[in-house]
C-alpha cells in the first residue's frame, strides 16, 4: 500500500516537471524582455512579422527591412498571430511552450509500449531534451527570438511522429517545420534520412552497411529535398526581380 501511494506521488511530481518547467521558463523569458540590459532587434521584428498582415500590413513586413519575404521564407511566424495580437511579443514564446506541451503529451500516450521500469528514464529524457543546456541557450536568445527557434519543438514533434508510425500527423508537423524557412529542407532531409537508415537496420541489421545508405528511398528523399530547396531559393529570386539568384548566391556561400 505504501509503494503503490509513493509510486503515485512520484509520478504527479514527474507529470508536473514539464508544467513548471514551463512556468519557470516563461518567466524567464518575461524578466529577460522587462531587462533594459538586453538588445531585441531580431523579437520586435518577429513580433511585426508575426501579426503584421492582422493589423492590414502587407504580410511578412517589418519596419526595418520592408518586405521581409524577400529575405526568408518565414511563413510559419505568420500563425503565431493570432496569438501575439493580444499578447504582444510574449506569445511568440508561448508558441514554442505550446508547441513543446504537445511533445510532452504525444511522448506521454506512447508510454504503453514501455514497460514500467522505463516510464522515468523516458520522461526524464524528453524534459532534459526540452529544459535541458541546448533548449535553454536556444530559448534565452540574445536578440529576442527568431523564427527558427520553432525548429527545435517542430522537429522533435516530427520525429516522434514518425517514430510512432503515425504518417498523417507526421506530414503536419513537417509541412509547419518547412514553413519556418527556406533552409528547413536541410534539416527535414537530415531526419529523414536519419530515420530511414534506423528504420532499416530494424529491419534486417544482417545487411552490408552500404545497404542501408545508399538505396531508392534515400535517393528519392534526398532529390525531394534538393527540389525543393531549389523551389524556395526560385521563390526568393522571384520576389526580389533583377536581383542576383538566390540560389546562386547559397552556392556561392556552400563553395
Amino acid at each position: 500500500m505504501r509503494e503503490n501511494y509513493q509510486h503515485r506521488i512520484k509520478m504527479l511530481f514527474l507529470l508536473f516537471l514539464p508544467v513548471l518547467g514551463s512556468l519557470v521558463w516563461f518567466f524567464i523569458k518575461v524578466f529577460q524582455f522587462q531587462s533594459n540590459q538586453e538588445e531585441f532587434t531580431d523579437g520586435m521584428l518577429a513580433l511585426q512579422l508575426s501579426r503584421g498582415w492582422l493589423e492590414e500590413r502587407p504580410v511578412l513586413y517589418d519596419n526595418f527591412y520592408g518586405h521581409h519575404a524577400r529575405q526568408h521564407n518565414y511563413y510559419f511566424i505568420l500563425l503565431t498571430g493570432f496569438l501575439t495580437r493580444f499578447t504582444g511579443i510574449y506569445g511568440l514564446f508561448l508558441t514554442y511552450l505550446g508547441l513543446f506541451g504537445v511533445l510532452f503529451w504525444q511522448w506521454f500516450g506512447g508510454f504503453s509500449k514501455f514497460g514500467r521500469p522505463f516510464w522515468t528514464s523516458n520522461w526524464l529524457a524528453v524534459i532534459f531534451f526540452v529544459f535541458g543546456p541546448m533548449g535553454y541557450f536556444i530559448y534565452l536568445d540574445y536578440f529576442g527570438w527568431h523564427p527558427e527557434h520553432y525548429f527545435l519543438s517542430l522537429m522533435a514533434l516530427l520525429a516522434l511522429s514518425l517514430a510512432k508510425r503515425q504518417y498523417a500527423l507526421a506530414i503536419v508537423w513537417l509541412l509547419l517545420t518547412f514553413l519556418v524557412k527556406e533552409t528547413s529542407n536541410i534539416l527535414i532531409c537530415s531526419l529523414l534520412l536519419f530515420c530511414s537508415v534506423v528504420d532499416l537496420i530494424l529491419a534486417d541489421s544482417s545487411k552490408p552497411w552500404i545497404n542501408y545508405f545508399i538505396n531508392k528511398r534515400n535517393v528519392i528523399i534526398t532529390t525531394v529535398c534538393l527540389v525543393l530547396f531549389g523551389l524556395s531559393m526560385w521563390w526568393l529570386s522571384h520576389l526580389n526581380g533583377p536581383q542576383p539568384s538566390r540560389l546562386g548566391v547559397a552556392l556561392t556561400r556552400i563553395g
